[in-house]
């Protein structure tokens, strides 16, 4: 079974921690117990794969690929905001605010999705049933 994928909520941890020279310190910052902080750290190290920082009972240092990854998080971080402003700036301008939508996995989005190329048909809808209620005819 695959590990889930770091979020984006995970690298700006990661940035923090980093930032902080200790699970303490990031603790602080954080508003968090340096019990939740060790906990999760030890989750995204899980996810990843690899030990991205060295304890110690004092301080803490990044492992050479939990530099790797701080630095790309911050890239990585960089561009969301960019992102962000930019859509922030189109909506601004009167373009309107997009609206993305996401709906649940499994069957329904599945369908939802092969409904698009063809308009008002669900995927597995016959001639004359209606696509809100398969199995009802349209009258």
């Amino acid at each position: 079974m695959t590990q889930p994928a770091l979020q984006s909520a995970d690298l700006a941890f990661l940035v923090s921690l980093a930032g902080s020279g200790s699970l303490s310190a990031a603790a602080r910052e954080l508003g968090l117990s340096k019990a939740a902080v060790s906990k999760r750290l030890a989750l995204i190290e899980s996810r990843s794969g690899v030990a991205l920082v060295n304890r110690s009972t004092r301080r803490m240092s990044l492992t050479p690929e939990g530099e790797a990854v701080v630095e790309r998080a911050r890239r990585i971080l960089g561009e969301i905001e960019e992102l962000d402003a930019l859509r922030h700036a189109k909506g601004a301008a009167g373009a309107g605010r997009p609206r993305l939508h996401r709906h649940p996995p499994g069957r329904r989005g599945l369908r939802h999705l092969a409904a698009v190329d063809r308009p008002g048909r669900a995927p597995t809808q016959r001639d004359g049933e209606d696509a809100r209620q398969p199995g009802h005819q349209r009258r």
